[in-house]
């Protein structure tokens, strides 16, 4: 017959368990997506670089916030990045089998503004108020989120970019859309 332990005995490690919890909980959430921070910092510079070069924005106003999101965002450009990803025109996206669109579509649908990592890189200047946010799914995207214009606390307004990249870092690709808050 298995031995109990001791109602007392159950209670403090009940409440041991429950003390504990948070901490390994946040020390999961906290760790999040290792990211490649040379990549990164390829990337970064050859998309302002491309935005500096198309009069867009010039590089020395981006200010970046080091937390580097996992995939907020990419739902602002889902028919494009879905396209990418299966390989098809943006037109043709919807003419796929739809397991396919969904596993992709998976991959960043809901994803929190808050979920990532912090990085500090050397190619990100260290600011006070950061006007630019990372979003990153994959090795190949990078998605950038620019406050052009700040309203106090009635909301803001920019522009995102996501950046398509080819094996050496170079810009293939960009798909842009404005936003306001």
């Amino acid at each position: 017959m298995p031995v109990m332990p001791e109602p007392s005995m159950k209670k403090a490690f009940t409440v041991l368990l429950l003390l504990l919890f948070p901490l390994l909980h946040y020390g999961q959430s906290a760790t999040g997506k290792k990211y490649d921070e040379e990549q990164i910092c390829q990337q970064f510079e050859a998309a302002t670089s491309y935005l500096s070069e198309t009069k867009k924005f010039k590089e020395n106003k981006i200010r970046v916030d080091t937390l580097i999101r996992d995939g907020w965002g990419y739902g602002y450009f889902a028919n494009a990045y879905v396209a990418k990803k299966l390989n098809v025109a943006v037109k043709d996206v919807y003419n796929q089998d739809s397991n396919e669109i969904g596993k992709v579509y998976a991959s960043f649908d809901g994803k929190a503004y808050l979920s990532g990592s912090n990085m500090n890189a050397n190619c990100f200047s260290n600011t006070r108020k950061p006007n630019t946010l990372i979003s990153k799914l994959d090795s190949d995207t990078i998605l950038l989120r620019i406050t052009t214009s700040r309203l106090g606390k009635e909301g803001a307004a920019g522009s995102m970019y996501l950046f398509f990249f080819d094996e050496k870092n170079n810009v293939e690709s960009v798909h842009e859309t404005p936003w306001i808050e």
